[in-house]
């Protein structure tokens, strides 16, 4: 091993001591490039290539004038053997045209074109005219088919395009509420006593549970198709807004929601201005006004819409008074006493006699508010037609006053009726259901002691 080891450095040291005596043989000088020498000529410019001479315009040949063709005789009846020589014969091209019908036909009539500056601050008369068309166009094909080129883009809908009362049958009616205690839509049926709370799956699909606040199992569907009327697509279109039932068991309902006339009015007691929302039906016809006594607080004017709405479906007006410091109405209604609390009532009687004319005006109010009603009917001049109270379960709530008096108890109380007043028993098991029996109870005994002889 060592033998080889030396070996190798023998041979390396040789290599190295052969590579060192060579080196000054070894060019490294940079080579010089050889120099090209080229002879520049100076050329003198070409003469610029003579213009050539100009032409007449090309003038049109002269149109042949037209010859007249002699009428070709009659045909004569073809028979034997000139028939079958017919038959056989090829069909004869017709004959080419000549240069003077191919200039004439190609000569055609300049196309009328429209310049349409956008500066100006008119369009042109015509186009004018073609937007007019085009928008008229527009409404026939939305009319006919119900679609345009607005209906492609979809709108937004809120709580509000679906909350109303969409009528089903002559005798059923299809509630969508918003619950501000829930912040959610309740939906009910009139006919069945159904009240679920609606979950929004999707658009306009809802879905509801087996339970009144259970949505993990659908146990049914209610799909709307809202309308907006103030959208252009939607002027002058008699369209109704509808929903879609799909419960548990077949079939499917559909009903057709009921718009109302609503405002709001305003009107005083002494120097405090008070505020209300008049609802009324969508027609010209006098109707029995309901004035629907508030409570303390802001809170309660779902509920009244709900009520007022299911009393205009039966055909009576109702207006909801804005407690005091609700709305555009001055005051504390916490702070005032029952005699100023009254007066607003009475002021609100006067107000509808004056502006509508009509007599038949009643009150109508929770228990809580029922004393301040009494007193009110007790001052009021002319006394009110009617005093409803809703809820309650005292007779001196609705006996001894100087009008008729219905009183809306709940079940199980065993008051009977007695002279000048009636007792109806509300079974509704929610506040919804009751809230639609207290109105489909009390509508027709409204109207049975205001009808006019």
């Amino acid at each position: 091993m060592r033998l080889a080891s030396l070996l190798a450095a023998i041979l390396l040291h040789g290599m190295f001591a052969i590579l060192v005596a060579n080196v000054e043989r070894w060019d490294f000088a940079p080579r010089a490039q050889e120099i090209i020498t080229v002879d520049l000529v100076e050329l003198e410019p070409l003469p610029a290539p003579p213009s050539p001479p100009e032409q007449p315009p090309p003038t049109e040949p002269p149109a042949e004038k037209e010859r007249a063709r002699p009428e070709p005789p009659p045909a004569k009846p073809i028979t034997g053997p000139e028939k079958r020589k017919a038959h056989a014969a090829p069909p004869q091209r017709p004959p080419e045209p000549s240069p003077g019908d191919i200039s004439a036909r190609k000569r055609r009539s300049p196309r009328k074109t429209t310049v349409f500056d956008p500066t100006k601050t008119k369009a042109p008369a015509d186009l004018d005219d073609l937007a007019v068309e085009t928008r008229h166009a527009s409404q026939a094909s939305t009319a006919k088919h119900g679609l345009n080129w607005r209906s492609l883009i979809a709108p937004e809908y809120g709580r509000h395009d679906f909350a109303g009362l969409y009528r089903a049958g002559p005798d059923r009616v299809l509630s969508v509420v918003y619950s501000q205690d829930s912040d959610a839509l309740l939906f009910h049926d009139s006919k069945t006593g159904l009240l679920r709370r609606l979950t929004r799956k999707e658009g306009l699909h809802f879905v509801y549970g087996p339970g009144s606040n259970e949505s993990e199992s659908v146990e049914g569907v209610v799909i709307f198709m809202p309308v907006k009327p103030e959208d252009d697509q939607n002027k002058g279109i008699p369209w109704t807004s509808r929903l879609m039932w799909m419960p548990e068991n077949p079939p499917a309902v559909m009903g057709d929601r009921v718009d109302f006339e609503e405002r709001e009015v305003i009107y005083f007691h002494g120097d405090v201005p008070l505020s209300a929302t008049l609802v009324r039906p969508k027609d010209e016809t006098e109707h029995p006004v309901v004035v629907r006594v508030p409570g303390e607080t802001c809170r309660e004017r779902e509920r009244d819409m709900i009520l007022a709405r299911l009393l205009a479906l039966r055909g009576l007006s109702t207006l909801l008074m804005h407690p005091r410091g609700c709305g555009n109405s001055g005051g504390n209604a916490r702070a005032a006493t029952v005699e100023q609390l009254a007066g607003d009532a009475a002021a609100a009687l006067d107000f509808i006699r004056r502006t509508s004319g009509d007599k038949n005006a009643g009150l109508w109010s929770e228990p809580e508010q029922c004393p301040q009603s009494r007193l009110a009917a007790a001052e009021s001049s002319p006394p009110p037609a009617f005093l409803v109270c809703s809820g309650g379960n005292a007779l001196e709530q609705v006996a001894g006053l100087p009008c008729p008096g219905l009183l809306l108890t709940c079940p199980n109380h065993g008051i009977p009726p007695g002279p000048g007043y009636d007792v109806r028993s509300l079974s509704g098991e929610s506040p919804l259901g009751r809230l639609a029996q207290a109105a489909s109870e009390a509508a027709p005994w409204i109207r049975s002691h205001t009808e006019k002889p």
